[in-house]
């Protein structure tokens, strides 16, 4: 490592969350950069996403939101939610609207391709491609000439200074850390490879998502004044619920269809994550559902069914020089749309501290420890609340019966404090690095 080289960061995983933190870290010219990517060319699966509150605040802060908003034109600084009770064939009834802030929807693709360039422009990152890690090994993790040798399925390997986890889902990173953590070994056992198998830390949500992305002119065949054209939407109902808005500026509908159908739960946490289905079987699931909701189903020939894990709380997220972000750290189900955002939030943290000249070789472990201390319970809060909010969209358990007012009141105390600005995230970043300060103050006191 040269002089002017601080610090060798090494980025497991190219998706939005492995670019955008690449990208964030690249302002910093004495970090050196390398991507490890699994596939053999940056790409995303999925379909739409949104983005609220405080992970546009991020964006806005690393000079995103503006590109963002280039190729997502239709996005608003304020926009409307409006709630349906939907399981009700002769005509649904709307049950509420919350007014929402700050958003920004696009589809996945179009966030990476962006990225991509961004990051192409400041010349600032070595991509490597077929690099998919599935171990490490730290040395001497709490001492100041400590490295990380990741290891990766082609049977290379390389040393860096902080290994960073972006590997989504089935992230190999967290795989590691839980294995190495002999207090929770057997919680998090690592299964065999079957097709249902889970990852460490991970568990079936009890819920299916079929996604499709429909095209305004099919829909407007059907009902030219149809309120997906411009509306974000919720259709709710027993089991199962669906929400809709436009992305990629009114070019394309977002549909995602959430079913927690008791009698498939076996069969679907047994299955393949996501496997395609036909127009049958969208037809068969909410044919209770109110015309409105017909008229889109007959604009899908084709979705893809996804079955929805989610990433358990974690104990931790971070041990000596190797953390992880994102999916690989908090995946959860999208039924509030914030796993996207809660990613974004990590990045920003996670960047401003290894960019600062605080973070060293040494002080490292103390950097990572004040970011899982910063943002993991964010992320807890996060995830039970859209485990509630759930609930309060598909009648379950506590609002089996509950009165309209009811879901609405639920689905705001679920989402308002997350979808609004909700303070500064430099404010997080401030507190992050007392701690970092306060645990490097104590260590040289030992």
């Amino acid at each position: 490592m040269t002089s002017s080289v601080r610090l060798r960061v090494a980025i497991c995983g190219g998706g939005i969350g492995g670019l955008t933190l690449a990208l964030a870290l690249a302002r910093y010219a004495d970090l050196q950069l390398e991507i490890y990517e699994g596939a053999t060319k940056f790409e995303e699966i999925g379909a739409g996403l949104a983005l609220w509150g405080r992970s546009v605040q991020a964006l806005k802060k690393l000079g995103l939101e503006p590109k963002l908003r280039r190729i997502s034109p239709g996005s608003d600084e304020k926009s409307e939610m409006r709630l349906r009770k939907a399981n009700v064939p002769s005509g649904g009834e709307v049950i509420g609207k919350m007014t929402l802030s700050t958003m920004i929807g696009f589809h996945r693709a179009q966030f990476i391709a962006l990225l991509v360039d961004l990051l192409a422009e400041t010349g600032r990152a070595t991509t490597h491609f077929g690099k998919r890690c599935v171990s490490f090994v730290q040395k001497d993790e709490d001492k100041g000439d400590g490295m990380v040798t990741a290891h990766f399925k082609d049977g290379s390997s390389v040393t860096c200074d902080v290994l960073i986890g972006c590997d989504g889902i089935k992230s190999a990173v967290r795989e590691e850390l839980m294995r190495e953590h002999t207090g929770h070994q057997n919680k998090y056992e690592i299964p065999n490879n079957s097709p249902g198998r889970t990852f460490a830390g991970t568990q079936f949500s009890g819920t299916v998502a079929y996604r499709a992305l429909i095209m305004p002119t099919d829909l407007k065949k059907f009902d030219e004044n149809h309120s997906a054209l411009t509306m974000r939407t919720t259709y709710t109902g027993k089991d199962r619920h669906i929400v809709t808005y436009p992305v990629a500026g009114g070019r394309f509908i977002n549909f995602v269809g959430y079913c927690s159908n008791p009698e498939r739960q076996e069969e679907w946490a047994s299955g393949p994550w996501v496997v395609d289905v036909d127009q049958n079987e969208l037809l068969a699931q909410y044919d209770t559902f109110e015309p409105e909701v017909q008229m889109m189903l007959q604009c899908i020939s084709k979705s893809s069914r996804w079955a929805m894990y989610e990433v358990e709380p974690l104990p931790f997220w971070s041990k000596g020089r190797v953390t992880i972000l994102g999916d690989a750290a908090h995946a959860m189900p999208p039924f509030i749309g914030a796993g996207g955002g809660q990613g974004i939030e990590d990045v920003y943290v996670l960047a401003r501290l290894l960019g600062d000249p605080s973070a060293t070789r040494e002080s490292l472990p103390s950097v990572l420890r004040a970011y899982e201390e910063i943002r993991r319970p964010r992320a807890i809060k996060t995830l039970l609340c859209t485990r509630n909010a759930r609930r309060a969209m598909e009648y379950q358990e506590e609002y089996e019966d509950a009165e309209a007012s009811t879901i609405e009141t639920a689905l705001a105390a679920a989402t308002h404090w997350l979808w609004e600005e909700n303070g500064d995230i430099d404010d997080d970043v401030g507190e992050a690095l007392r701690i970092v300060h306060e645990l490097e103050s104590d260590a040289k006191k030992k």
